[in-house]
């Protein structure tokens, strides 16, 4: 009777995550071929721009033209995507996918200094959610598909299923993974990846550009370097930091622009201004757009922050400079691919101080921004071995797991039900884990003086009601 009863209860749970990964495939499918279709505007209109520099001058007026899009599409989801992507509030709805993907290929076309990549986010939560809500599924259900979109859009833009799937279920409890979502984010991430690569619409291969200026460093067994894996740390601690810099600066220059600045469709005119006498002082198309790959031999890019010399000492600020003032005065993209430049290239940079191997600091650089910004170092770990091998995978994860304790905390983060990892610069928050903590062990100590039975198993129950709840 027994196991009659576990093997129905077993097959509930296959029946239940197969549902779900069905149900994720509609999704995955429409937004792998949507990104595709981004990718080939973005990567057209770019070109476009490089041929034609003459058209940074229109970018003041085309801030104006993003103002009124979103204003006519009613869009309220933020500009400054990885800072939001964690609210279940952050403003993307069913409706955002069509202004969001308009005004980030204008950005583009006209110079604005932003990524692509926090656009694919937002469009996979919005179709996600449209087909979440076609289909009118249960709220368990609606919440799975919703982060299998996050997933299929990420393994799609990077051509990293298994990163894109880890990203996703990071991002939505934020430390705390909804391992039930674990096969159908998988299963969204493959097929989003696929769909978008059938077109033969590829990102930037950045796994050949790594390999083509390094070696594997080991053979057999793992024989750790103690020095370079201490340089490893400090690459965390740096990028943790950096992230900090950026997003204070995106924050208080935003708030100080809403307070300042009237009427409101002045501030893109503004930003566009400021962009276009920047590109004037510095002469250089190397900031503006993607950052991806450069133009031209000495052009410093993503790309070019692999190979010795290929960035200068300041280039990572530079970057920073043109990308806080695109996003503050309301340009579209997101944040991540400037993130990345700036992360790579200060790696490359901090590679030479160090005395390291570029090649495996540039990539340190590139992957711990993301996981230090996006508190998600297990997906940036993942990115690393899937993007650059898995031979420095020691590596890759001690740099991001310090790179999110340095990083950036959540205001929101009172909201989880119970506490995560607490970081470096959350005292408050350490407060609360640790009285939390503390009260939980008091209660858990007088049931064990009163022998009552599984105590213990207490904490592995809380840890399984996230099945019946998404």
């Amino acid at each position: 009777m027994k196991l009659t009863q576990q093997f129905t209860g077993n097959w509930s749970v296959i029946k239940k995550v197969l549902r779900w990964s069905l149900l994720t495939l509609p999704s995955s499918f429409v937004i792998g071929n949507v990104i595709a279709l981004l990718l080939w505007a973005i990567d057209k209109v770019t070109l476009i721009r490089l041929l034609h520099p003459q058209i940074i001058w229109f970018l003041p007026v085309t801030g104006i033209v993003i103002y009124l899009i979103i204003r006519a599409f009613r869009e309220t989801s933020s500009n400054i995507v990885l800072q939001n992507i964690h609210d279940a509030s952050n403003g993307v709805t069913e409706r955002s996918s069509l202004p969001v993907f308009l005004t980030t290929v204008i950005t583009h076309l006209f110079g604005g200094s932003a990524g692509r990549e926090g656009t694919t986010f937002q469009i996979g939560a919005s179709i996600s959610r449209f087909s979440a809500k076609l289909f009118r599924l249960s709220e368990p259900e609606f919440k799975v598909v919703c982060t299998s979109g996050i997933a299929a859009a990420f393994g799609a833009i990077f051509g990293v299923p298994i990163a894109g799937a880890f990203f996703a279920l990071e991002i939505v409890r934020e430390g705390r993974f909804p391992y039930n979502a674990l096969i159908p984010c998988m299963v969204a991430s493959i097929v989003g990846t696929l769909t978008c690569n059938y077109w033969g619409v590829h990102s930037t291969q950045f796994q050949h550009i790594f390999s083509s200026q390094s070696r594997p460093m080991f053979n057999g067994n793992f024989t750790p370097d103690l020095l370079l894996l201490a340089k490893a740390g400090a690459i965390g601690v740096i990028m943790g930091l950096l992230c900090c810099l950026f997003y204070l600066l995106l924050q208080y220059i935003k708030h100080w622009i809403d307070k300042s600045i009237s009427p409101k469709w002045v501030i893109p005119f503004v930003g566009g201004i400021l962009l276009v006498a920047l590109y004037y002082v510095f002469g250089t198309q190397q900031y503006l757009g993607l950052g991806v790959a450069g133009m031209g031999q000495n052009a410093v890019s993503i790309a070019s922050a692999f190979g010795t010399g290929g960035v200068d000492t300041w280039s990572w600020l530079i970057k920073l400079l043109f990308v806080v003032i695109t996003l503050s005065f309301g340009f579209r993209g997101g944040e991540v691919i400037p993130l990345l430049f700036i992360g790579a290239t200060l790696g490359s940079v901090l590679a030479v101080v160090f005395h390291a191997p570029v090649p495996l600091f540039a990539a340190l650089g590139f992957i711990t921004v993301l996981g230090g910004s996006a508190n998600t170092p297990f997906a940036a770990t993942i990115l690393g071995m899937e993007l650059f091998g898995a031979e420095y995978t020691s590596y890759y994860a001690f740099a991001c797991f310090i790179a999110y304790f340095f990083s950036p905390t959540r205001k929101k983060i009172e909201r989880l039900e119970r506490p995560t990892v607490p970081k470096l610069f959350d005292a408050d928050y350490l407060k609360e884990w640790k009285l939390d903590r503390e009260i939980e062990n008091e209660r858990l100590e007088r049931r064990k003086d009163k022998n009552e039975p599984n105590y213990l198993e207490e904490g592995d129950e809380r840890n399984n009601a996230d099945f019946e709840m998404l």
